[in-house]
């Protein structure tokens, strides 16, 4: 007896060592199919998928980023040339000042303040004399209308003198400025 179940141990351990390789062929390098990994694995391929095309998208405007910012970076050629502005040399106008009358609406033509530019204009020129109305009335009165038109046009063609002259002086006292102001500029 100890014979025969020694035997049929036997055969059990035969017939289960033979039956287990068909059951066990999975787990010992065969192929497992499983429809819910797989539709898992195909979605995370999909997602590297888009994951890639964006990132490339990322590295290409990163690149074009990158190559403006370089662009930008570096010096214009022949900058100094291209850009340089000469301001005009003024010359010092200069006039005779024989009768003593000159000298204020030069000195204010070369830029000594706006403050001199109407006295230094009176002193230069004969100025304007208003008529009386007794003046006007003894003269024919389309005459007298005629002078009384032409008189404020006198008077604007000082006032426009005058500010001619304020803005020159201004612009000949400006101009060392100016040109310093432009030096640093190019300089920069």
């Amino acid at each position: 007896m100890k014979y025969l179940s020694k035997k049929i141990i036997a055969i059990t351990v035969v017939v289960v060592v033979l039956v287990m390789p068909a059951l066990s062929n999975a787990q010992f390098g065969g192929v497992v199919y499983d429809p819910t990994n797989y539709a898992n694995a195909l979605l995370r391929y999909n997602q590297l998928v888009q994951q890639l095309s964006q990132l490339r998208q990322t590295y290409q405007q990163v690149l074009n980023q990158y190559n403006v910012a370089l662009q930008m970076s570096q010096n214009l050629t022949n900058m100094p040339a291209r850009y340089r502005a000469t301001f005009t040399q003024w010359r010092t106008f200069t006039a005779n000042d024989l009768y003593g009358n000159t000298n204020a609406w030069v000195s204010a033509a070369n830029g000594s303040g706006a403050q001199t530019a109407a006295p230094a204009y009176q002193q230069a020129t004969i100025p304007l004399l208003s008529y009386s109305q007794t003046d006007l009335n003894a003269i024919n009165p389309a005459d007298a209308e005629n002078l009384k038109s032409a008189y404020p046009s006198l008077e604007l063609a000082e006032g426009a003198n005058v500010s001619a002259l304020t803005t020159v002086g201004n612009v000949r006292a400006d101009a060392v400025t100016v040109q310093q102001q432009i030096s640093n500029l190019e300089q920069d």
